[in-house]
């Protein structure tokens, strides 16, 4: 499903593509690896497609200056950054871990 103009548009249901689906264009944001076929995924590879690479080649600016802009790592980062400060102002993780002997949580698989 998808939402095209301020309306829900049922792309497949159970499996079938609506009949109303097939003659629309759709735009889909994906990883590059994926859309250069990486891991072999059926990528369509024609003029018909309009790839926008949102990587910015040299350019670090933002929160996050360790890779280009528009990089999905780009974005993890500045992300993460927006959520959990490095200062420590942030909600970020700031509890000390708990000991495996009194983990109640996770268990090991070899006990």
């Amino acid at each position: 499903m998808l939402w095209q103009c301020c309306q829900l548009v049922v792309v497949v249901d159970n499996g079938v593509l609506q009949a109303g689906a097939a003659g629309q264009t759709f735009r889909l944001v994906t990883l590059g690896f994926l859309a250069g076929g990486g891991d072999s995924y059926p990528f369509p590879a024609d003029a018909a497609v309009d790839v926008i690479d949102l990587e910015m080649e040299g350019v670090q600016a933002g929160a996050a200056t360790f890779v280009d802009e528009g990089t999905e790592q780009d974005a993890l980062a500045e992300f993460l950054l927006s959520k959990f400060p490095a200062d420590g102002s942030g909600a970020s993780f700031n509890a000390a871990d708990t000991p495996a002997a009194t983990d109640t949580v996770l268990g090991s698989m070899f006990d």
